[in-house]
């Protein structure tokens, strides 16, 4: 009885406090996916009208994307679940470059498949760094919470701003979407860096 008390006593303090840089490079690895996710519904639907698209349909086109975004959730939650969040969210970054590329540089059928691919790859890791977030200070679920809804996309708005100074100081839009990959490719890092444990390496 004795062992069992002690085993669901607290953690001392002192080993709560890796818990604050965890929460604090999954907070900022957040903001530069949030640039990413909120970057590409803020411009996308000028991007569709120069490309001879009408509004509504561009805005129908991006909301398109937003859908298959909610399912990527399902789907990203359930593979995390089975396979391990950390390994998820990083294959997840990686994998959503390449749909965003050949939507840049290509027209037609293709871009629109690859927008929509890249909204599922995308967003299916959102919710999956919220579940890592709970699970890394599971005493504190209503603080993290605010910090990755709130401050981590409110870092992702102002990411936004910088895209658009960037395409308004080179008159191309295009050229300033080319920081939604750059923002995916520095929130690598800082998500790989998060002390989360890799569930495939603990079947090892």
């Amino acid at each position: 009885m004795a062992t069992r008390s002690a085993e669901n006593r607290p953690a001392p303090a002192s080993s709560e406090r890796p818990a604050y840089r965890a929460i604090a490079l999954l907070v900022a690895a957040s903001g530069l996916r949030a640039w990413a996710i909120f970057g590409s519904v803020a411009y996308l639907p000028t991007v569709l009208t120069l490309r001879g698209i009408d509004l509504v349909t561009a805005n129908l086109l991006v909301s398109g994307m937003l859908i298959a975004g909610v399912v990527g959730q399902v789907v990203g939650g359930t593979l995390s679940d089975r396979y391990g969040r950390k390994e998820y969210t990083l294959v997840g970054l990686v994998a959503a470059v390449p749909p965003f590329l050949v939507f840049l540089s290509t027209g037609g059928i293709l871009s629109l498949i690859a927008l929509m691919i890249f909204g599922f790859i995308l967003w299916s890791t959102f919710a999956v760094t919220v579940a890592m977030a709970h699970e890394i200070a599971p005493g504190n679920v209503g603080l993290v919470s605010g910090l990755m809804l709130g401050l981590a996309v409110g870092v992702g708005g102002m990411g936004v701003a910088v895209t658009g100074w960037i395409a308004d100081l080179t008159a191309s839009l295009p050229l300033g979407l080319t920081t939604i990959p750059l923002a995916i490719g520095l929130a690598f890092p800082l998500f790989l860096a998060v002390p989360y444990p890799w569930k495939s390496l603990s079947r090892g």
